[in-house]
C-alpha cells in the first residue's frame, strides 16, 4: 500500500512537472516574430536609415510589379518619387512605434488596389499590402463610428455599452457571431454579451480558461487595436530576410501577422473561418475583448476593417469613462454621508462613534458579507468577518509581503493564516501606510457557485518529437464545475471602485494627518506665544508699577502698554502673511499717541519686520513716542519726529530723530521704557540700540540683524489709517445718545461706563441686529459704536440703516478692514479692539453738546 501511494505521488509530481512544461511552452511560442504572414497579403520591410529592403513575403512580386532582386534594390528605386514622399513622412511620426497608420491606396499588378499600410520596429519600416475591392473612404469610416457612438451615448450601464457594441459590430462587419469577452482576474475570460444570426452556436455566460489566449497574447492584444485572422484553413507565406545576419521580424503591430498553428486549430474546433479581435483597454489593462467569429474566411474591406478598429478604440474609452463615472460617483455618495470615513483618532470612544455612523456604509459600498477597520493595533468589525487577530495577522503579510496598496484574492487560505476562517475572500485598501497605519478590510463567505465553461477547462496535453505541448480543446459544450472553497471573486469594476475610493481615503487620510500635525504645531506656538506675552505682561506691570507716582499713572501707564502690545498682535494676525511692514507698524503706534500725524515723517522703503521682533519693536516705538509726548518733540505745537529707515545685506537700520522740542538732557536714572529701548533687542536678538541725547532732539538708532527683517512687499491700508484719514459727521447739538451694538457683555459694559462719565443723555446696549435696528428706526440716536462680528450675524443691516439715516457710525472689529474691500458694507471708520479709555473718550468727545 506504502509503494502504491507513493508511486501515486509520483505520477501526480511527474503530471505536473509536465503540464508546466506544456504551459511554458505555450506561453513562449514566438507568436511575434512567427516568419510568415497571411497569403491574402504582401510585405516588405527596409532600414530607415540605409533604406535598403530587407524583407519580403515570397509573394510580394505577385501583388506588385517590382524589379527582380529586391533586396540590392532602396525604398527609393522601389515607389515613384510621390509615394516614396509619403512613405518616408508617415514613418517619421512617433505614432508608428505604437500602431499602424495607414499610407495610401495603390495599383498593383493586374490593375488591383491595395492598401498600403506601414509600422515601425527599432530599426526598421514595415510596409503591408492588402488588396481592396475599393479604396478606403473617411466617410464611409466617419458614419460607421457617429452610428455606433449615437447608439450608446445614451446607454447607462456598462453591459447596456457591451450589448450594444456587439450588435452594431455584427451589422457593419456581417460576421455570424460577434462576442464581449470579459477577463476575470485569474485570467480566465467570459462571454457577457453576444450578438449572434444563430449561423453558430452561443457562447453566452460560458467561461474560457486562461490558457485559451496565453500570456503573451494577452501582452500583445495590450498593444494592438485590432487583430484580424482572414482565414483559418490557408496556408501563410513565409517572409525572408535580406542576408542571414538579420534577425526575425518583429510583426506585433501589424494586421498581417501569420496565425499561431496552435490557435488555428483551436478556432477550427470552435467551427470559425475566420476571426476579429478588438481589445478593450481600460486603465491601461486588458479589460476584455470584442471578439468577432465567421463560418468562413471573409478578407474585410479597410473601410470595415478600420471602422471596427475605430470603434473598438471608441468603446474602450467610454466603457473606461463609464466605469470610473460609476465608481466616482459611489464614492461621492459614501462621502455625502460625512467627511469623516476615515479616522486617524484613537480615542476609543471616538472610534466606536465613528464606526456606529460608517460600518454599515462601507458594508454597503462593496458589495461584502462583512468590513472591517484598522487603526493601528485597534480593529472594528462589522458583519462576517474573521477574528481581530486573524485581521491583524492579514494587515502583515499584506504589508510584509509588499503586496501592495490593494490586494485581493477569492482564496484567503492562499495567504496560510493560522486560524481557520468562515471567511474566503478578502479585499485589503491600504488607506494609510506610516504612523498610524489603517486598513480597510472587505470581507466575503465561501460561495457554492457553479460554473459553466465552454468545455472541460482540464489541460489536454501530447507528446511530441520535440517535447511536450498543450492541445487545443476539441469540444467547447457546457461543461459545468462546482466553485468550492472560494468566495465570489472581486470582479475588475470592484478594483476599479477600489482604486478610485483609495485615492479619495488616502487624500482625506494625508489631509487629517497633516491637519493633526499642523494643529500640534499651533498649539505650541501659541502656547509659546501666551507664555511670551504673559511674561511681558507681567514685567510690564512690575516696572510700570515702580516708575507710576499714582494709582491713576499706573492704570493709565500699563494700559497704554498693553494697549500697544495688542497693535502688535493685530498686525502679527492681520494677513495670512506673517512679516508685518514697518511703516504701517509706525502708523498703528505713533499717530494715536502725538494727536496730529502733520508733525511725524516717516522715510524709507518699504521693509517687513519678522513675527519674532515685531512686538519688541512695537514696545520701543511706544517707549519713544510716549517720552516724546510727555518731555520731547511731540510736547510742542512747533516739534516733529523723522523716523528713517534704510537695509543693507546684513541689517535693518532704524533711526528716530527728535526735532523743535524742548531742550534734551540724559535722564538721571534708566527707567523701564528706557531700559526696553536700550537693551531689548541686542539681548534678544543680537543687534544694537544707542540713544544720544542731542541738544536740538533725541536721536535714536536701532539695528536689527538681516535674520529678522521679511520679504519687500507691497504697502497695506490698515484699519488705522483708514480711521485717521476719515471724514468726521458734523457733530450734533444738544443731548447725545449713543448706540452700542456688541455681543460681548463685558465689552459693552466696559465702553458704557467709560462714556456714561460723559455729559450724554443715553447709552443703549444692543446684543443683536434685529433690536439694534429697531432702535435705530424708533429712536433718535447721535453716535453709533457697531461691532462688525456677532456671533453668526454680522451689523450690516444696522450701518446700512445709520447711513441711511445719517447717523454717524464706527465700526468695530478685532479682524482689521478686509470686510469693506468687498463694497457691501458702507464705508465708515474702522477701530480696532481692544479700544483704549482716552480713545473712546476722544471719540465721543466730538459728538457732545455744543453751544452756539
Amino acid at each position: 500500500m506504502d509503494q502504491q501511494l507513493a508511486n501515486l505521488e509520483d505520477e501526480l509530481r511527474n503530471s505536473k512537472a509536465i503540464e508546466e512544461e506544456a504551459l511554458a511552452k505555450c506561453n513562449n511560442e514566438p507568436i511575434s516574430i512567427p516568419g510568415g504572414i497571411q497569403s491574402y497579403g504582401a510585405l516588405l520591410a527596409f532600414d530607415f536609415d540605409t533604406l535598403r529592403i530587407t524583407y519580403a513575403s515570397d509573394n510580394v512580386q505577385s501583388l506588385l510589379t517590382l524589379p527582380g532582386d529586391l533586396f540590392s534594390l532602396t525604398v527609393r528605386e522601389v515607389f515613384t518619387s510621390e509615394d516614396y514622399h509619403i512613405i518616408s513622412n508617415i514613418a517619421s511620426h512617433r505614432s508608428t512605434f505604437k500602431q499602424r497608420e495607414h499610407v495610401k491606396v495603390v495599383k498593383g499588378s493586374a490593375g488591383r488596389l491595395l492598401e498600403v499600410s506601414l509600422y515601425r520596429t527599432t530599426q526598421h519600416v514595415v510596409l503591408e499590402f492588402i488588396p481592396q475591392k475599393g479604396a478606403a473612404t473617411n466617410s464611409n469610416i466617419n458614419s460607421h463610428v457617429k452610428w455606433v457612438l449615437d447608439q450608446i451615448r445614451e446607454a447607462k450601464t456598462v453591459e447596456q455599452v457591451l450589448q450594444i457594441t456587439v450588435q452594431s459590430l455584427q451589422s457593419i462587419t456581417g460576421f455570424d457571431r460577434v462576442m464581449a469577452y470579459k477577463f476575470h482576474l485569474d485570467d480566465s475570460g467570459e462571454v457577457v454579451a453576444e450578438a449572434n444570426n444563430q449561423a453558430m452556436e452561443t457562447y453566452l455566460g460560458l467561461r474560457f480558461p486562461a490558457e485559451d489566449i496565453p500570456t503573451q497574447a494577452r501582452a500583445i492584444y495590450s498593444r494592438v487595436s485590432i487583430r484580424s485572422i482572414y482565414s483559418t484553413m490557408t496556408e501563410d507565406t513565409n517572409v525572408l530576410a535580406a542576408n542571414e545576419t538579420l534577425p526575425p521580424l518583429d510583426m506585433t503591430l501589424g494586421i498581417l501577422r501569420a496565425n499561431s498553428p496552435v490557435h488555428a486549430q483551436y478556432l477550427r474546433n470552435m467551427g470559425v473561418g475566420a476571426s476579429i479581435s478588438l481589445p478593450i483597454m481600460i486603465g491601461g489593462k486588458l479589460w476584455g475583448l470584442f471578439a468577432h467569429h465567421h463560418h468562413e474566411e471573409v478578407a474585410l474591406s479597410s473601410d470595415l476593417s478600420y471602422s471596427a478598429e475605430l470603434i473598438g478604440q471608441m468603446v474602450s474609452m467610454v466603457l473606461e469613462q463609464k466605469i470610473e463615472q460609476l465608481a466616482d460617483l459611489k464614492v461621492k455618495n459614501l462621502q455625502l454621508q460625512g467627511d469623516d470615513f476615515v479616522t486617524l483618532n484613537q480615542d476609543k470612544r471616538h472610534l466606536n462613534t465613528f464606526w456606529e455612523n460608517y460600518a454599515t456604509k462601507l458594508k454597503s459600498f462593496i458589495s461584502c458579507d462583512g468590513v472591517a477597520y484598522q487603526l493601528n493595533e485597534q480593529v472594528l468589525v462589522h458583519g462576517s468577518c474573521p477574528s481581530p487577530s486573524t485581521i491583524k495577522e492579514i494587515g502583515r503579510i499584506v504589508v510584509e509581503k509588499a503586496l501592495g496598496p490593494t490586494y485581493q484574492t477569492d482564496e484567503l487560505m492562499r495567504l496560510e493564516l493560522e486560524e481557520p476562517q468562515s471567511s474566503r475572500g478578502v479585499l485589503v485598501l491600504q488607506i494609510h501606510e506610516l504612523s498610524p497605519p489603517v486598513f480597510i478590510y472587505f470581507f466575503r463567505d465561501e460561495v457554492l457557485k457553479k460554473v459553466v465553461w465552454a468545455g472541460n477547462p482540464q489541460k489536454d496535453i501530447v507528446v511530441e518529437k520535440t517535447g511536450v505541448r498543450l492541445h487545443p480543446r476539441s469540444s467547447f459544450r457546457q461543461f459545468n464545475e462546482l466553485n468550492e472553497g472560494r468566495s465570489e471573486p472581486w470582479d475588475s469594476e470592484t478594483l476599479i471602485l477600489a482604486d478610485v475610493a483609495l485615492k479619495k481615503l488616502k487624500q482625506v487620510a494625508l489631509n487629517e494627518k497633516f491637519t493633526n500635525e499642523r494643529l500640534k504645531i499651533v498649539i505650541q506656538e501659541l502656547n509659546h506665544r501666551i507664555r511670551n506675552i504673559l511674561g511681558l505682561v507681567r514685567s510690564i506691570s512690575r516696572r510700570s508699577a515702580e516708575s507710576g507716582n499714582s494709582i491713576e499713572d499706573y492704570v493709565d501707564s500699563l494700559e497704554q502698554r498693553i494697549l500697544a502690545l495688542s497693535k502688535a498682535n493685530n498686525l502679527l494676525t492681520s494677513d495670512t502673511q506673517t512679516p508685518v511692514l514697518l511703516k504701517n507698524l509706525l502708523l498703528q503706534i505713533i499717530p494715536p499717541l502725538c494727536g496730529d500725524q502733520n508733525n511725524l515723517e516717516l522715510q524709507g522703503a518699504d521693509v517687513k519686520l519678522s513675527p519674532q521682533i515685531t512686538p519688541t519693536v512695537v514696545l520701543i516705538i511706544h517707549e519713544l513716542t510716549t517720552n516724546a509726548v510727555k518731555y520731547g518733540a511731540f510736547s510742542t505745537k512747533e516739534g516733529s519726529v523723522v523716523v528713517s529707515w534704510d537695509i543693507s545685506e546684513k541689517s535693518l537700520n532704524i533711526k528716530w530723530k527728535e526735532r523743535g522740542g524742548p531742550p534734551v538732557h540724559p535722564p538721571e536714572k534708566v527707567g523701564f521704557g528706557s531700559g526696553i529701548i536700550e537693551n531689548a533687542i541686542s539681548y534678544e536678538f543680537g543687534g544694537a540700540s544707542k540713544m544720544d541725547f542731542q541738544e536740538d532732539g533725541l536721536l535714536v538708532r536701532l539695528t536689527i540683524p538681516h535674520d529678522y527683517v521679511g520679504e519687500h512687499g507691497a504697502n497695506q491700508q490698515f484699519a488705522l489709517e483708514q480711521v485717521l484719514e476719515a471724514k468726521y459727521a458734523q457733530p450734533a447739538k444738544g443731548l447725545v445718545n449713543v448706540l452700542i451694538l456688541e455681543d460681548d457683555f463685558i465689552n459693552a459694559q466696559d465702553m458704557k461706563d467709560i462714556i456714561t462719565k460723559q455729559p450724554v443723555n443715553e447709552v443703549a446696549l444692543f446684543s443683536n441686529p434685529e433690536q439694534a435696528l429697531a432702535a435705530v428706526r424708533s429712536k433718535t440716536f447721535h453716535l453709533a459704536l457697531l461691532d462688525v462680528n456677532l456671533r453668526n450675524e454680522t451689523s450690516l443691516d444696522v450701518a446700512l440703516e445709520c447711513a441711511k439715516a445719517d447717523i454717524p457710525f464706527y465700526y468695530l472689529t478685532g479682524y482689521g478692514d478686509a470686510f469693506l474691500k468687498d463694497g457691501v458694507f458702507p464705508k465708515a471708520p474702522v477701530l480696532l479692539k481692544p479700544l483704549s479709555t482716552e480713545r473712546l473718550k476722544e471719540l465721543v468727545g466730538r459728538y457732545l453738546r455744543t453751544d452756539d
